[in-house]
């Protein structure tokens, strides 16, 4: 909350407090009006985040995030999430044997999509969460699909599920040990939670592999993103207590949606509450900041920013945003 007099005065300072001007003639560099829908967006981040040159990163989301691991690593920073899980997957080829036909980079597997998922996840790797069998539905022929993670890799037996599980905890945790930097992308609200087990899918399952599974299909509210958002954050702060946090949403849209809405108005819903829950978050914790990634994409030349499907971002448009990212905060 601030005074009358107090909010004049932040306006006044803010540099890109100002959409347009009140002519066409008047218009400046500066105007957000200027800054958008004109090519590449150039829309301002936290003023107060720096990071050293030598910082490592822990990566978790999305698509967007295997696009963030890259993009920073060309810059001279570590992917510690990225780096280390291909030692790891190629230290272990039995776990981690590829599916056929199945397409994306190998680190495609520790796509997460919801802040559910993210927070289960988040707490195995601090310790707050035990290990369970919970998600690993039957494939037929003794071997299992496991919805904790995406379905990159095949199924195996309940055994090899349960070490590679336990392969890629150890592998998140040492990356956590020597992160500077944690980056949570922000994705989807439509989720399936399992009732027996109390964990949220990271994947939809396949009509075969969710016979016989008590799920229920949940688009996350505000407050349970929040509620999911908080402890994805203690747990943080219980491996590394010193981390920035870096909070962005995912402008990749949904594939289909389970609403009876249109899959436009459903994907609106669900990124505006994406949006709301990341700013939320910033403003309650100190380590918290949010990057605009998912502004910088919605409020460029669409023609620019997306592939032919409208829903794989560009190239170019992430190479900006990455750029924008590291010009400003890079020490």
């Amino acid at each position: 909350m601030a005074s009358y007099k107090d909010a004049f005065a932040r306006m006044r300072a803010n540099k890109f407090a100002i959409w347009a001007p009140k002519n066409e003639q008047s218009m400046e560099p500066h105007l957000a009006a200027a800054r958008i829908h004109n090519g590449y967006a150039d829309i301002a981040g936290p003023t107060d985040l720096t990071l050293p040159k030598d910082a490592r990163f822990f990566c978790v989301g999305s698509c967007f995030a295997r696009e963030i691991e890259d993009a920073i690593e060309t810059v001279g920073f570590d992917p510690a999430t990225k780096t280390m899980f291909l030692k790891t997957i190629a230290d272990n080829p039995d776990e981690f044997e590829r599916n056929a036909g199945v397409m994306g980079r190998p680190t495609a597997f520790l796509n997460r999509y919801n802040l559910g998922s993210m927070a289960d996840l988040m707490q195995e790797i601090a310790g707050t969460r035990d290990a369970d069998e919970g998600l690993l539905y039957s494939a037929g022929g003794g071997n299992f699909h496991d919805y904790h993670y995406t379905r990159l890799f095949k199924s195996k037996t309940l055994e090899q599920c349960n070490r590679r599980r336990a392969l890629i905890t150890e592998t998140y945790r040492e990356a956590a040990a020597s992160a500077d930097v944690f980056v949570f992308t922000l994705g989807l609200c439509e989720s399936f939670f399992d009732l027996a087990s109390k964990r949220y899918l990271n994947v939809t399952p396949d009509p075969k592999a969710a016979v016989g599974q008590d799920l229920e299909f949940q688009f996350l509210s505000l407050e349970q993103n929040l509620e999911a958002g908080k402890k994805i954050i203690e747990a943080v702060t219980a491996l590394r207590p010193d981390a920035k946090i870096i909070l962005t949403v995912s402008p990749v849209p949904l594939d289909a949606t389970f609403t009876d809405m249109d899959v436009v108005v459903a994907n609106s819903l669900a990124k505006s509450t994406l949006v709301v829950a990341a700013q939320t978050l910033t403003q309650t914790y100190e380590q918290c900041k949010y990057f605009p990634s998912y502004d910088m994409v919605m409020n460029s030349t669409q023609e620019k920013a997306w592939l032919w499907d409208r829903k794989h971002v560009a190239q170019p448009m992430v190479n900006h945003i990455m750029k924008t990212f590291t010009d400003r905060y890079a020490q």
